[in-house]
Formats: structure tokens, sequence, C-alpha cells
């Protein structure tokens, strides 16, 4: 389960009520978009197979200074299905919304009353259950969307329940020492729940993240600092048992020859497959670019089975030119958005170009590589896309290096990228690309690229309308889900199309 399938920022826009069509009609439009911002939309799935949606918003409550966040539910076919409302005041705002196949949690932070809490809810929208966090200057939206451009997502779904992670400090202060607290929330209120949490003695800062997880063991990256501006940083990986919170063992990644930035986990049989992109030896993570792809196999007791490496001057050189520091000519930087580890091995990575300067990311083409199981690259998929600008809501943006600032534009949904959807031996990527049309108005297009027996398929769906901003989600078999805003119209549809493989 990859937490980055489950919570996807939309673009801010305004919503006030639902028109909803004949119900055979696989669409939904919301109208009168005024008052009300849109937060988040995400996914609903059981295993690999989509079940529907959620679309989360907020809105000026009926009481002077008070705010409702409102949780929509609806099927695979658009159809609704349950809603919830949280009321609080305005300083209430909703920081994650995880979905495992049973529950839906909700994390909410009250800045103002200082405190933090996870809500669980049925498939209808009725409370389940609620568990109260330890408030830290973390929660605080301000350091939380700080944490998540690094990657450090607060909740993440794990079968029979949610894990939450909190960043914590010795003191009421964001430049003081940090720490992690993992806590996993069962879904059955009278489940056994545990929490674990960073040693007092530490010498580092500390941070935690998730990586994957089955029903025996959930993988969390513990990501460790010198000091809170040092430009040193490395990773490593803490298995728990699920069932009992109990460590099972800790693999230094910080010890490798070459530094590991992990993003991707696979947890299959007894193998357990780390993924992220390598830095040199003496390189820093902060300032420096990637070298390449790394991927390490280790069993359940945590042993180290194998080290593989990609290099991408050696491996993408081959087909496009590369400069002086590393990038790809005419692409630039890599980000890395999705590692997929197939059953026997082999590798499917959806990649995107970016450049920057200052507090500008130029998003660029993005890049599809297939790799066998001993990291030879077999297959390149070059999608040319029309590039754009976006400027990065973030001090000492020039400070940051290439990849911190490629994670900050991440973040806040700069990249093209839409979602990587394994099924069985298929695998599709989506992106959404602005087209600058020759000879007439320029429009949103859907590419998808599937994988099939080593070769990449692509499918084209052109939005022709006179929507100002999109964005896309996996769907049921042979379709992908578009959302499209209509600024004149003040509207915001939703509707399925289907795949023209």
């Amino acid at each position: 389960m990859k937490n980055s399938s489950i919570l996807q920022t939309l673009f801010g826009i305004f919503l006030l009520a639902f028109l909803l069509p004949p119900a055979t009609a696989q669409k939904r439009s919301f109208g009168d978009l005024e008052t009300v911002v849109m937060t988040s939309t995400g996914i609903i799935k059981s295993g690999d197979e989509v079940k529907g949606y959620y679309f989360l918003h907020h809105r000026k409550g009926d009481k002077r200074g008070e705010m409702e966040y409102v949780l929509q539910l609806v099927d695979q076919n658009l159809e609704p299905v349950g809603k919830k409302t949280f009321k609080g005041n305005n300083s209430l705002s909703v920081t994650s919304v995880a979905y495992n196949g049973d529950l839906l949690a909700v994390r909410l932070v009250d800045t103002e009353e200082e405190k933090s809490w996870v809500q669980l809810l049925d498939s209808e929208g009725k409370s389940v259950d609620r568990t109260t966090l330890s408030y830290t200057i973390y929660d605080h939206p301000q350091y939380a969307e700080s944490m998540t451009s690094q990657g450090y997502f607060p909740l993440a779904a794990v079968p029979g329940g949610f894990m939450s992670y909190s960043t914590t400090t010795a003191k009421k202060s964001a430049m003081s020492k940090t720490g992690y607290e993992i806590r996993f929330i069962p879904n059955d209120p009278e489940g056994k729940s545990w929490k674990l949490s960073s040693n007092e003695d530490r010498e580092e800062f500390e941070a935690a993240g998730f990586l994957a997880a089955d029903e025996n063991i959930v993988l969390s990256f513990v990501g460790r600092r010198d000091g809170l501006m040092s430009r040193a940083m490395y990773f490593d990986v803490l298995a728990v048992d699920l069932q009992t919170g109990k460590e099972l063992f800790t693999y230094r990644a910080s010890e490798m020859e070459n530094t590991v930035w992990l993003t991707d986990a696979t947890v299959s049989g007894d193998r357990i497959l780390l993924g992220g992109q390598y830095f040199g030896p003496d390189d820093k993570m902060i300032k420096d670019r990637p070298q390449g792809l790394a991927l390490i196999e280790l069993d359940r007791s945590g042993k180290e089975k194998k080290e593989s490496y990609l290099s991408y001057e050696q491996s993408l050189g081959k087909h496009f030119e590369m400069d002086s520091k590393g990038r790809v000519e005419g692409i630039g930087n890599l980000m890395l958005h999705g590692l997929h580890i197939t059953p026997d091995g082999s590798v499917v990575a959806a990649m995107e170009g970016f450049t920057t300067f200052n507090k500008l990311v130029t998003i660029k083409d993005a890049l599809l590589l297939y790799l066998d199981p001993t990291m030879k690259l077999q297959t390149v998929e070059h999608l040319e896309k029309d590039q754009r600008t976006v400027e990065l809501p973030m001090k000492g943006a020039a400070l940051a290096g290439p990849m911190v600032l490629g994670f900050a534009a991440k973040s806040i949904g700069a990249f093209d990228f839409s979602y990587m959807q394994p099924n069985e031996d298929v695998v599709t990527v989506s992106f959404l690309n602005f087209e600058r049309r020759k000879g007439e108005k320029n429009g949103l297009s859907v590419y998808t690229c599937t994988l099939l027996d080593g070769a990449f398929t692509r499918d084209k769906i052109r939005l022709d309308s006179d929507s100002d901003r999109a964005s896309v989600f996996p769907s049921k078999d042979g379709y992908v889900m578009v959302m499209e805003y209509f600024a004149k119209e003040k509207r915001l549809d939703a509707r399925l199309e289907r795949l023209r493989m």
C-alpha cells in the first residue's frame, strides 16, 4: 500500500452545492463554486481495485468564526454513498485522509486548542472511533507542509488499521531537536493499539514516514540529520510487528557506500524490496543531484541479500545527451514519482523532468523506465509534454538543492504526474498535459501509458472543453476519472472516461 496512492493534493477551488445528474450518467457536477474551497480528493481501493472516491472541501460555517469540513463519498460510478461533516473554529484543519479497504481515517488538527486526533469512519461516513494524538508544533499547517514536502506524510493505511506519524520536539519550538512518534490505530475500537517513539538519548534530529506493510510487518523510513540546518541527511528502515508493535530490525541504509533517498518499498512473501534514488558517497541529498536508481533486497529478518544500482549517466546516457551536471539534456533533473516492483523483481519507474531557478520550478517531459530483475534497463518511454513553470510558496528556496525544490513542487501538486496503478502483470501510468495547440485553442489532454509484456502502449484523451484546470485519477478497468474546473461557470465536473487501448 502506498501512501501516495491515497492522498493527492487538488487545486484551490470554490464549491457551494452538488448538482446531481441522472444516476446512470457516470458524471457529477459541483456548481456555484463561490464560498467553499476544495481541499483534496482521493481514491478508495480494495487491493488493486478502485471502489470509489472521496472529495474533501471546507467552507465557512453558519456561525461567526466557524469552519466546516465536508467529506463526500462516491462509488466507482460516482454515485453518492455517504458524507461526514466536521465542525470547528477557523483554526481547524484536515491534514490527511486514508482508506484501508474497510474504513476511512481522517486526521484533524486544531491549532488554537492545540489538539490533534484521528477520526475513523465507515463507508457511509458514520463515526466508528476517535483517537487523540499528542499535539506538537509540527502539527501546525505551516510546519506540516514542510514535512510533507520531504515525504513525511502523517497518515497511512495498513491491513486492519492505520499508521499515524508525528514529528515531536523536546521544547515548544520548531528549532529544538525533533523526534518521531509512530502509532498504530486499529479498525476495531477494542483492538490492540501501540506506539513507538524516538530514543530520548538520540544525538540526531529524526522524523519518520511510511514505506510499506502487509498483515504482519510495517516498514517505516527514519530520516536523520546532525542538525536542523545540516545538509547531510540519511535514511534507515525500521521494521515493526504490525500486531504487537515489537521492533523486528533496523536496516542501516545510512551505512551503505552510496546514500539512498528511500521512497518506495514492497513486501512480497519472504522478500522486502526497498527502492529510491542514490547519491555519491560524498554527496549531500539536500543540495546535490541523485546519480541513479537503487534497489535493495532484504529477507524478512532484515538481512541484506542484494544491492542493485542503475546509473543515469551510464543507462539514460545511451538514449539522451547528458550535461556536465548529470541532467538529461532538454529534460533536466529527474523526479521519481513511482517505483513499482513486480513479483518477478522487474521494476517500473515513473519519472518527470524539471529545472529550477530560485523559487521557480519548470516541469518538463516524462520518462518511463522498465528494468529487468538484474536492474538492466530494457525499455525507455519518452513522453513529450509542453513545459510550464510554477513558483514555490517557500522561503529560503535559493539555498535549497534541486531535489528539495522538486519535492516541494511535488507536495503542492505542481507536476503533471497523476498516478501509477499496478494490476497483476499490467502497470498503468497517467500524466496530465496542458497542450499548446498550433492553430487552435490550447487545452488539456490525458496521457496514459500501459506496460504489458515489457512494452509500453499509449492512449491520449483530449479534453475538448473550456476547463481551466483538471486532475486525473485511476478508475475501474478500462477507465480513468477526470475532474475539470470551469472558472467562468464556477463549476467542477467529475466523470469517467474510457481508455482506447
